[in-house]
């Protein structure tokens, strides 16, 4: 786990380090103790840093990060988990043991099964969940879900993919974007029959599942007042949607003969959706 955490420190701050360190050089190898430093990040109206207060920045900066890299390893983990889950290949006996990571609570219900968890306090809320056919005991749907709802720069991410019920695809529908909402009717109906049972006494999997039904609902509505938007729904750039709380948002969805995936998110990370593998991928 340190490696990881490690190796994920270096690759978001391979940017920045550079730039300390050609600051350090410059600093070193000039007659005074002190420049004026042009660097984004000490430049403050011309304000003349020493070396010293360089060094003690880059230390700052260093414990900043490597407190955000459990919030980026804990991402990777979820979504790990969810990409490994198949549908219709997957069985309950591949996913229970595999669900649960360390520190982490499981819940498991008739044909249903989530782990969820949080870090500092409900700051970062997670949960991974699979739903599985009665009859044959495979993955019908998976749900992986992350948001930091307390912070600053609050972000949400909803990935979901689910056998779609054979009555909502036989239906006639007046027109393809139609079908389209009705599919994404039917993904908050499975989600919800899923998840529900499975709360009991969890505050972090309630909260959790209140925000992905709000987010559907939001969805759902935007839809229901400009059908046409659902003509973007498969597109690489996604649909825009404004998401009450969370501010703009994007969201894509496929549907491949009988199973549908369905991705949203908020905050910073939709201005660079289109260029996300994951979204590619779907």
């Amino acid at each position: 786990m340190f490696f990881i955490e490690f190796s994920l420190f270096f690759g978001y701050y391979e940017v920045l380090l550079p730039a300390f360190i050609k600051a350090a050089i410059k600093i070193k190898s000039a007659d005074a103790k002190e420049i004026w430093s042009f660097n984004p990040l000490f430049f403050y109206g011309g304000f003349k840093m020493s070396f010293k207060c360089i060094l003690i920045s880059l230390a700052a900066l260093c414990v900043v990060a490597l407190c955000g890299c459990n919030e980026v390893a804990q991402d990777t983990t979820i979504f790990n988990r969810y990409y490994m889950t198949s549908l219709k290949v997957s069985t309950s006996a591949d996913i229970i043991p595999m669900i649960k990571a360390e520190d982490e609570l499981v819940t498991q219900g008739e044909n249903a099964i989530a782990a969820w968890g949080d870090l500092r306090d409900g700051k970062v809320i997670w949960f991974n969940a699979v739903a599985f056919d009665d009859a044959t005991s495979q993955a019908y749907r998976k749900y992986a879900f992350i948001a930091n709802p307390e912070a600053t720069r609050q972000s949400m991410r909803f990935d979901a993919e689910l056998v779609i019920n054979p009555n909502v695809i036989n239906e006639p529908y007046a027109n393809e974007n139609a079908r389209k909402v009705a599919i994404l009717k039917s993904i908050l109906t499975d989600f919800d029959s899923d998840i529900t049972p499975l709360i009991k006494d969890s505050k972090t999997l309630n909260s959790s599942m209140l925000m992905v039904k709000q987010l559907m609902k939001g969805l759902i509505y935007q839809l229901d007042a400009s059908p046409g938007l659902a003509a973007n729904l498969e597109n690489f750039s996604g649909m825009d949607f404004d998401h009450m709380n969370l501010g703009k948002g994007k969201t894509r969805m496929v549907i491949e003969d009988d199973v549908v995936k369905f991705k949203a998110m908020t905050g910073e990370t939709v201005n660079d959706f289109h260029n996300r593998l994951d979204v590619a991928g779907m």
